[in-house]
């Protein structure tokens, strides 16, 4: 199949040919919910601890005597039916790590791809207008923001998560530093972030690695 590349006009530069099994994949909302999960479990602190009843201070002798008393019967202070006693089943501040095999990450990866593509919300920048754009750019976000704005105005409301190889420090920089998009290079797609993006801009060379990773489980091939 084949996905058209743009100028900074907005007009049709040139196709590119890409795999179907990239990005003509059905939308699988159970491996999108499996994929969250993952995720958020993996990235979140687990500092909570509770002590159980081998870690409280005290209870080292039998409350009362077994008999004789009237009262029910205890072996320690440390119980967790007694006030100040151990905790039943408490956190242990031991994090537990889900996974997901390679083919099913995969299978995530065009999930998501194919849907943006599918949506007409990936918009693939020609090469050379890449590197047109990130000529005179500085650190400051205002130059990029005037430059894409002026070249694309349906994204000046819209959250945009771009995907550009490029050496260009002030390049990658000014996009970190604008709150309406969000950078990575293809090696290093923060995943979670882009499926909360409205839209997607890639440039050619990047969407070709994409779909050469992507692809090498494609049993056409």
């Amino acid at each position: 199949m084949k996905i058209s590349s743009v100028d900074l006009h907005g007009k049709k530069k040139s196709d590119i040919e890409v795999s179907s099994y990239v990005f003509d994949v059905k939308f699988r909302d159970d491996v999108i919910q499996r994929y969250i999960r993952v995720y958020l479990n993996n990235t979140r602190k687990c500092s909570a601890k509770t002590k159980d009843r081998s870690e409280v201070r005290g209870g080292g002798r039998k409350p009362w005597s077994q008999k004789g008393t009237g009262r029910a019967r205890h072996g320690s202070r440390r119980s967790p039916i007694w006030v100040g006693g151990g905790v039943a089943h408490g956190p242990i501040g031991i994090k537990t790590f889900l996974k997901m095999n390679k083919k099913e990450k995969n299978l995530f990866f065009r999930v998501v791809m194919s849907r943006y593509l599918k949506r007409g919300d990936l918009i693939v920048i020609c090469q050379k207008d890449v590197e047109k754009l990130a000529l005179g750019i500085t650190k400051k976000s205002k130059g990029i923001t005037k430059k894409i704005d002026k070249s694309f105005k349906n994204l000046s409301k819209s959250l945009n998560y771009v995907i550009i190889n490029i050496a260009s420090r002030d390049f990658s920089k000014s996009l970190r530093n604008n709150k309406r998009f969000r950078y990575s290079e293809v090696d290093n797609i923060d995943w979670f972030n882009l499926m909360k993006s409205d839209r997607i801009l890639i440039s050619e060379n990047s969407l070709n690695e994409i779909n050469t990773k992507l692809a090498r489980y494609d049993k056409n091939d």
